[in-house]
């Protein structure tokens, strides 16, 4: 239900950003999304930081050591269709919410476990977001937002470290 209710979003998302065509059924509809996974940001936050603070069952251990560390991309979603809502409506609640999540998401590399760090893609420090699906929407959702004057200066340099550690693990491989 929850696969489908996402790739459900991520449709109705992708057709009004990319087509332009967006009407005020689709805007309350992202609306209606965001307040339900604000609703439940704290459970899956919560199940998140389990993955890496818990010793997993072998399956799900063997996932963590083939993947490496996978940063709550879900709260790059959210600051995706805050952002576009703060585009759409200029309503400041959903820049901050965008800024609260760029701004907070570096904090998730505190759960980055041990058992990873001899890694060599880790050797110049954990990313923030995975560079290769969640940069750009991290960046864009930034963009959209940046004009709104909630974001200080420390926030933006906490941005900016952000992305450069999210990019170092490029050139990590030989």
């Amino acid at each position: 239900m929850l696969k489908v209710f996402v790739v459900l979003i991520a449709m109705v998302f992708a057709v009004s950003v990319y087509a332009g065509t967006e009407s005020s059924n689709e805007i309350e509809f992202l609306k209606l999304t965001l307040d339900h996974t604000l609703k439940t940001k704290d459970k899956r936050v919560d199940d998140w930081k389990k993955r890496y603070t818990e010793i997993q069952d072998k399956e799900t251990e063997n996932w963590i050591q083939l993947l490496g560390y996978q940063p709550p991309d879900f709260l790059i979603h959210i600051a995706v269709i805050s952002s576009y809502l703060y585009e759409k409506t200029d309503d400041m609640k959903y820049a901050e919410i965008t800024r609260d999540v760029l701004v907070s998401h570096a904090g998730y590399r505190d759960y980055f476990p041990d058992r990873l760090k001899n890694r060599v893609e880790y050797k110049e420090g954990v990313p923030v977001v995975n560079w290769f699906r969640m940069l750009p929407k991290y960046i864009d959702s930034y963009l959209r937002t940046k004009e709104s004057g909630l974001y200080s200066k420390s926030d933006i340099e906490v941005l900016k470290e952000s992305v450069a550690a999210s990019v170092d693990i490029i050139f990590a491989f030989p």
